[in-house]
């Protein structure tokens, strides 16, 4: 898993705990909830950097194996160009800085546009409060009310007390020398109103949450792109103002009053068309902290931390981040019900291999006769290889160029009827010829997975439905088997649609044709990959089975185009509605290993 997307996983698990924590102590104390978004945040800043120095804890999931093209097992290897026997099939290969780093050029040249972006209004914040700041006018009057309550609360920095005609409600500032701004009235205000306000500031004061605004904005910026880092920062902010409003409270001030006075201030607020860009109070929070205010049932108080519980508070806090910073997840998919089988293979009763010297070029694989009987003549070595294996000639890698240019006659007899009794049912004379080219050719093969270009299956019309020549189908293909087994019924006539099943070849025009009875889509698209020599994927998003026939002009004949063929893309498009788009995707290739040419029988 890439750096970003593990990172990205990371602060979603800690910004969504930090939410559902919260969500649980709403009844305890503000400064409870305004700390678990702090360590959020704090582990927001040292996840990514601890992530990159500190090795790594792995942890592997099994995550099912996903089949969309026609194979076998998914095993992630380096994408290397596929090569048949006799020349490279169309594969073009991830070339390392082209397209995969251009595309992280751009992810990274977005995101460090929105770091910039968003953190313009934290600069000019900063900006803005210094000039405040500085034109601001001392208030000794309000500096000789504010020294008992800040004795009260602990506070033994020396914090200025200023006025500003731009100010319409108290705030405080500063990161290393705090100052309490108030409008330029504020000496016109009653006892009990100021020293409410000078309350609420200077246990800003004395919990930093200034510093930890700013910080916690700044963290924002790296993070624009991720809505719960927002969520996470508006709920920081707003417990803050809550933790303040505590400690009002807890001054023996009466919560109505108190209530009172925040939506005076507000309605002062309305003057202005918006606040200081790094305020610390929203005015959209009045609401909830007003009802935090006159809910009696609400625990209120200042967060108290003995050493020791702090001392533990502080090391299993880093621990958890430490360890969420070193862990690292890796998927890996589980076994295929289809890859290539280590258990014991079944085999013929009696095989029978022998060189074709005819130099014919038809080959014949026929179907399966009743009793068990096979006959595959003038067959190239790497057909038989497809054939055992479900894999198309652009799928096998690594065979030598003998194994197209020397054809063999196969006839093998098997003990018991071979063909399927029904619908998906396992072949087995598949798996004794795999077992046959293990035995007498000294086949060594492996399944991989590499990552290419491959054709998607799609619907060509804009609403999604298929053409006329797609005919939805709901025979019961277990009776129509059974009943051709039994010679109930008829079966369809070589080249002719089948009631069930799909099959392949030449048509009565010179064309090929592929046609399909109770076939389901990711059939059809697994047949498709053999025409155009590259994986192709169901992508239509079409359920259940169809019939079709699909007759066209392959690409390289020879065939007078007076014959009306059209080529496979007209006709998909056509006859069924659908049509070929190129993308990326697994491309499953079988690897030979080691081959031999086989000994006479």
């Amino acid at each position: 898993m890439s750096f970003a997307v593990l990172i990205l996983l990371k602060a979603t698990l800690v910004c969504g705990a930090a939410l559902a924590f919260a969500r649980i102590c709403r009844q305890r104390r503000a400064s409870i909830r305004h700390l678990i978004f702090a360590l959020a945040f704090a582990a927001l800043v040292v996840i990514p950097v601890a992530s990159a120095v500190l090795p790594l804890l792995v942890v592997t999931i099994p995550v099912p194996q996903q089949r969309e093209a026609p194979a076998v097992t998914a095993i992630p290897v380096a994408s290397t160009p596929i090569e048949t026997g006799q020349e490279r099939a169309p594969f073009a290969p991830a070339v390392p800085g082209s397209a995969s780093l251009t595309l992280t050029r751009v992810i990274v040249v977005m995101w460090l546009t929105g770091v910039v972006t968003f953190l313009i209004p934290v600069g000019a914040g900063l900006w803005q409060m210094r000039r405040l700041r500085f034109r601001a006018l001392p208030w000794m009057e309000g500096q000789v009310c504010l020294r008992p309550i800040a004795e009260a609360h602990g506070v033994r920095r020396h914090v200025d007390v200023l006025r500003h005609e731009a100010v319409t409600g108290p705030m405080t500032c500063g990161l290393f020398t705090p100052a309490i701004v108030c409008p330029i009235d504020a000496d016109s205000w009653d006892s009990a109103a100021l020293r409410r306000t000078l309350t609420h500031e200077i246990e800003h004061v004395a919990r930093y949450d200034w510093l930890i605004h700013c910080l916690s904005r700044t963290i924002c910026a790296l993070y624009w792109f991720h809505p719960l880092v927002w969520m996470a920062w508006r709920q920081l902010r707003l417990e803050a103002e809550r933790a303040c409003d505590d400690a009002v409270l807890l001054a023996r001030d009466d919560a109505r009053n108190y209530a009172s006075l925040l939506v005076a201030m507000a309605q002062r607020d309305r003057v202005l068309k918006s606040g200081p860009l790094l305020a610390m109070a929203a005015r959209s929070d009045l609401s909830l902290r007003v009802a935090a205010l006159l809910n009696d049932r609400q625990e209120r108080g200042r967060l108290r931390f003995g050493r020791t519980r702090a001392s533990v508070g502080i090391v299993l806090s880093s621990a958890a981040m430490l360890v969420l910073a070193a862990l690292s997840i890796t998927a890996r998919a589980s076994q295929a019900p289809n890859r290539i089988q280590t258990d014991p293979l079944p085999t013929f009763e009696v095989a029978s291999v022998k060189p074709n010297k005819s130099g014919a070029s038809r080959s014949m694989i026929e179907n399966v006769q009743p009793g068990g009987l096979w006959h595959l003549t003038n067959v190239p070595t790497r057909a038989l290889i497809r054939t055992a294996y479900r894999v198309q000639d652009f799928q096998i890698v690594g065979a030598p160029d003998w194994a197209q240019t020397e054809h063999y006659d196969v006839v093998a007899k098997a003990s018991g009827d071979l063909r399927p009794v029904s619908p998906g049912a396992p072949r087995a004379h598949f798996l004794m010829l795999r077992s046959l080219l293990i035995d007498r050719f000294k086949l060594k093969a492996r399944l991989e997975t590499r990552d290419g270009p491959v054709f998607a299956l799609v619907a060509a019309r804009a609403d999604g439905k298929p053409g006329a020549g797609l005919v939805p189908a709901h025979d019961n293909c277990a009776a129509i088997i059974a009943a051709e087994r039994k010679g109930e019924r008829r079966a369809s006539p070589p080249g002719e649609r089948p009631a069930c099943g799909l099959i392949a070849g030449p048509n009565r025009m010179g064309g090929d044709r592929i046609a399909g009875g109770n076939t389901s889509m990711s059939q059809l698209a697994t047949t498709l990959s053999s025409p155009v020599s590259r994986t192709v994927l169901d992508r239509t998003g079409l359920s259940g089975a169809f019939n079709f026939t699909l007759d066209f002009l392959p690409d390289g004949s020879s065939i007078d185009a007076s014959q009306n063929l059209p080529s496979l893309q007209t006709a998909l498009q056509e006859q069924l509605g659908l049509k070929l788009e190129p993308a990326r995707g697994p491309v499953e290739v079988l690897v030979i290993d080691h081959i031999e040419r086989p000994t006479e029988d």
